[in-house]
């Protein structure tokens, strides 16, 4: 049985890689976004505020080989065999989140938060096992076999932005 989580800045490809990733393994998905909705406690700027403790128990009673894909999974502690954080070069993340039609300030907050390795540490914080693979330049199809690749024993991708962030300023 594998348990593999899936985060990332949003915009860095969770949902296509994790769809992928389930056509070639067979392991379900499961898109923790829309069962975080069933834990929404407030609203606060558009954005649910979610009880994170009962969503983790919830989570926690899924069985089987599964993927689980969230930006919200950096902030939990689950039982994972394998953390993936999906990572985007912040240039090319602005304009994937563009092309979404998201507001300026999301655009700017979720790219300062890739620049910052936001997921990453928090990541490290609740996980034992944690890898990195650079999207940037990947189709989904790709990036799925990196992780399968991890899995295997592999070596994950070592992602510094920092170069860029001090040239932005």
């Amino acid at each position: 049985m594998v348990r593999l989580g899936i985060t990332g800045t949003p915009g860095t490809g969770k949902t296509s890689v994790s769809s992928e990733l389930s056509r070639i393994t067979g392991w379900k998905v499961v898109h923790v976004n829309d069962i975080a909705l069933e834990f929404s406690i407030d609203v606060y700027k558009d954005s649910s505020v979610i009880d994170v403790e009962r969503l983790e128990e919830k989570l926690r009673n899924i069985d089987g080989n599964v993927i689980f894909e969230s930006h919200l999974l950096c902030e939990m502690k689950l039982n994972l065999d394998y953390m993936i954080v999906l990572r985007c070069n912040p240039i090319e993340l602005k304009r994937r989140l563009a092309l979404k039609g998201w507001d300026s300030d999301k655009i700017k907050t979720n790219v300062e938060a890739e620049y910052l390795d936001y997921c990453l540490i928090k990541s490290e914080r609740n996980y034992p096992r944690v890898f990195q693979v650079d999207t940037t330049n990947l189709t989904p199809k790709e990036v799925a076999v990196r992780i399968l690749d991890i899995i295997k024993g592999g070596k994950d991708d070592d992602v510094d932005w920092s170069d860029q962030l001090f040239k932005s300023l």
